[in-house]
């Protein structure tokens, strides 16, 4: 699947969060949210296309969670994606628009949006033969791999891979949701930061679920010039690779869950 370098992922962070190429609020929103709850949950297009609002547990908690059914998963195996903040928040601005049983509803309420949508919209962000929507999976995967922070075993898990080994599938049935949910807000926090100034999105904020409000995220991260966010694209790979480490390592800071009290 054509994917672009992850030294372009900031441009193309960009381009989903400014997305304009609907000729209404409503339509520009959901095929702005589509590929950008993609990219942020590594879920396969279909998966996204599909996604019904009963699907999603626990969005006003501690612990939010998007269950997919076997039914609509390749494998054929229930998958379970922890939601990070940002995911949270921009599912609550779909809400606005999308008040039938699919998240991304096309223009008839009761059906989702087609593949169409997604990849058209890549197409109009300057992407065609560049970047496909299923390439945003390679990406993620590309800077989970890259960190040498997260276990081969989450990162599989967080893409809905089988285990190859049909000796350790059979005995290994961890879930790794707390593991999985901090390197997903890791990344979350990544692609938010990547984001432009102006009008800001609900993907570019982040819930504060023990207060039930939204609050703007603090995404300064660092100030020196060798951190700042690469923005153009003939920076080079190394640059990019060490822009996206530092914010990792901000992000897995504030991610990690509160020490539990003892009593």
């Amino acid at each position: 699947m054509p994917r672009v370098g992850v030294d372009e992922l900031p441009a193309l962070v960009r381009a989903i969060d400014g997305y304009d190429g609907d000729a209404t609020p409503g339509r520009r929103a959901v095929t702005r949210a589509a590929p950008l709850f993609t990219l942020l949950t590594w879920a396969r297009t279909n998966e996204t296309l599909l996604a019904t609002w009963d699907e999603f547990k626990g969005l006003d908690g501690p612990e939010p969670l998007w269950r997919v059914p076997a039914a609509r998963m390749k494998m054929q195996r229930e998958h379970l994606v922890p939601l990070s903040p940002a995911v949270v928040a921009l599912l609550a601005d779909v809400r606005r628009y999308s008040r039938a049983r699919y998240v991304f509803a096309g223009e008839k309420a009761e059906q989702a949006i087609s593949q169409n949508t997604m990849m058209y919209g890549c197409y109009r962000m300057g992407y065609l033969g560049r970047q496909t929507v299923h390439g945003f999976r390679g990406l993620a995967s590309t800077w989970a791999n890259e960190a040498e922070c997260y276990r081969t075993d989450w990162i599989e898990l967080a893409l809905a891979h089988v285990e190859r080994s049909e000796v350790r599938g059979a005995y290994n049935t961890a879930l790794y949701l707390t593991s999985r949910r901090r390197m997903l807000c890791a990344w979350a926090e990544v692609v938010t930061g990547m984001m432009t100034g102006g009008a800001r999105s609900a993907a570019r904020q982040l819930v504060n679920v023990e207060e039930h409000r939204v609050v703007q995220p603090d995404l300064e991260l660092a100030r020196a010039p060798a951190d700042a966010a690469p923005r153009d694209r003939d920076l080079s790979r190394e640059a990019a690779v060490r822009h996206l480490a530092v914010q990792r390592r901000t992000a897995e800071a504030r991610c990690a869950p509160a020490p539990r009290q003892a009593g």
